[in-house]
């Protein structure tokens, strides 16, 4: 599984719940028929410890923004915002993510506990399909003016709503745009990703995700094609990992203590 931040839909589980409920949504099923698909489709997940808490989140955003909160759902959420249930994998991240994840809590609830004034209407799900061609070489600015790189490895539209490409982060920046040297030396920038809290057997390995297409209008801005690379049998693998465009970012940002 994969969390990438601190809303409410930062997991690649939560945003899978979210868009089946749209999908539903959109083909016309009542609520309550919508809920008991959702319950028996992740039905493994309600059940798992560190799933159950973004289940229920998801379900309540995408329930009150329908203007079909239910209430027991609505109590489920109060009851995990109440106990800090489901906080190990931010406690992990540090006291930094933890108490920023809290404050996207408290105010969730604070806005489950009103009426949504505009309701989201019944519309087919949107499908925006992947931003590049596998092989794009990318550049992105830094919050010190200098330049990151990565390379976009491959592209998948198979998802229902979500076109995505899975990017790898080079151990790389400078002050002027990376050259094609900086793509073919595959210096790829190493991190440790940890299934939970007690994964203790994590090691490291490429700095890479599948970054999804709706995050890329905010990121566009500061991202920059400047070439184009073959796709390599030893470049990293996609895995299960989703991540928004922000990551190649924040990637580099972390590992050479960037200020912002």
């Amino acid at each position: 599984m994969g969390t990438w931040g601190t809303a409410i839909l930062a997991d690649d589980f939560a945003r899978d719940v979210y868009d089946d409920y749209f999908e539903l949504h959109g083909a016309g099923r009542p609520h309550d028929t919508i809920r008991r698909e959702l319950e028996q489709k992740h039905a493994d997940g309600i059940t798992d410890a560190d799933l159950s808490t973004l289940f229920w989140l998801a379900l309540a955003k995408a329930q009150w923004q329908c203007g079909a909160l239910d209430d027991d759902v609505r109590a489920r959420v109060e009851r995990i915002v109440m106990t800090g249930e489901g906080l190990d994998r931010w406690r992990e991240a540090g006291e930094a993510l933890l108490a920023k994840r809290r404050q996207v809590l408290a105010r969730f609830l604070k806005q489950l506990r009103t009426a949504k004034a505009k309701l989201r209407k019944r519309r087919p799900l949107r499908k925006d399909a992947a931003i590049y061609e596998p092989g794009t070489c990318l550049a992105f600015r830094l919050p010190n003016g200098e330049w990151g790189a990565a390379i976009v490895l491959a592209a998948d539209n198979t998802h229902k709503a979500a076109g995505k490409n899975w990017v790898a982060v080079l151990d790389w920046k400078g002050p002027e745009l990376p050259t094609s040297e900086a793509f073919e030396r595959r210096n790829w920038l190493t991190q440790v990703f940890r299934q939970s809290p007690l994964d203790t057997d994590a090691r490291p390995e490429p700095a890479a995700a599948w970054c999804m297409a709706q995050s890329h209008r905010k990121e566009a801005h500061g991202l920059r094609v400047v070439g184009k690379t073959s796709v390599r049998p030893t470049d990293p693998a996609p895995v299960r990992r989703l991540a928004p465009w922000s990551f190649p970012r924040f990637t580099v940002i972390a590992r050479y203590n960037i200020p912002w």
